[in-house]
């Protein structure tokens, strides 16, 4: 989380021009996670939940006062009605998004468990005894499809091919081609995809910037969002808009922007429309 050890640690991050460090963090980088009125699309993919934490305390409560809530509930209600106070506190702080970086909704997974867990045991409670064998089944088989699943995602993944198919070959030209400290800086591109994320790890050379690895120090998350716009405008208008620090490689997925780009330098190696540009000007 961005929480700087003291206000002066905090005073020397903030950026002189631009968004603050809270706004950087919580409403541009992570407001599907932490800022649930940043925009109006961004509060109704949060509708759902809202109204699910709703309905959920709303039955406990029912179970409450039918006496036929057990002790998990407890701690459930307790979950629910603070992730409830935590929203209110989010729509207050929607302008200045102190907030954010304190993660407010963190345990909406384990409320959710814990309300399904004590709904479960209330209506197990009030089953008679031949209908718990059949209560039991139903939950295995909500287990099974919920395993089912996640393994299923997970083959599929591995078994996926991989977004750029000469993924290994490409490697292969970077390492024979460039110096160990020279930057190789991709085109921003479907950044939150697990392929192209993971060329920031498996590439041997230092990438600068990517949206999804993005700081959690304060100095460090300006110098991210710095760079993040600088990146922007560089692929926009290709020389016109050098990279600070000096880029000597550029990884492009699209073959209208390898054309932009061309000016700045010449294409090494190419396959469909990946091109590995080595860059003349910086």
């Amino acid at each position: 989380m961005v929480v700087p050890h003291d206000v002066a640690s905090l005073a020397t991050a903030a950026p002189s021009e631009g968004p603050s460090v809270d706004v950087i963090y919580s409403q541009i980088r992570g407001a599907d996670h932490v800022a649930p009125f940043n925009s109006r699309w961004t509060f109704w993919t949060w509708l759902p939940g809202i109204v699910v934490a709703v309905s959920l305390l709303g039955v406990l409560a029912g179970l409450l006062r039918k006496k036929f809530l057990p002790p998990i509930g407890v701690p459930a209600m307790t979950a629910l009605c603070y992730l409830l106070l935590a929203l209110v506190a989010a729509f207050f702080d929607r302008q200045d998004n102190y907030l954010g970086k304190f993660y407010l909704f963190r345990p909406s997974s384990l409320t959710l468990f814990l309300s399904i867990s004590a709904i479960v045991v209330a209506i197990r409670n009030q089953c008679p005894d031949n209908a718990r064998a059949a209560l039991t089944l139903v939950a295995a088989a909500f287990v099974a499809v919920f395993v089912w699943d996640t393994v299923k995602t997970q083959v599929d993944i591995a078994r996926s091919a991989p977004v750029i198919p000469h993924e290994r070959e490409l490697i292969d030209a970077i390492e024979s081609n460039s110096g160990s400290g020279d930057i190789v800086l991709l085109e921003p591109f479907n950044e939150m995809h697990a392929g192209y994320a993971r060329l920031h790890r498996i590439i041997p050379r230092p990438t600068l910037v990517s949206w999804k690895f993005a700081p959690t120090d304060p100095a460090d998350l300006v110098r991210w969002y710095d760079l993040i716009q600088r990146r922007e405008r560089f692929f926009a208008e290709g020389c016109a808009a050098p990279m600070q620090p000096p880029v000597q490689w550029l990884l492009t997925f699209h073959k209208d922007v390898a054309d932009r780009m061309r000016e700045c330098g010449d294409v090494i190696w190419e396959r469909d429309e990946v091109r590995l540009i080595r860059l003349r000007l910086f």
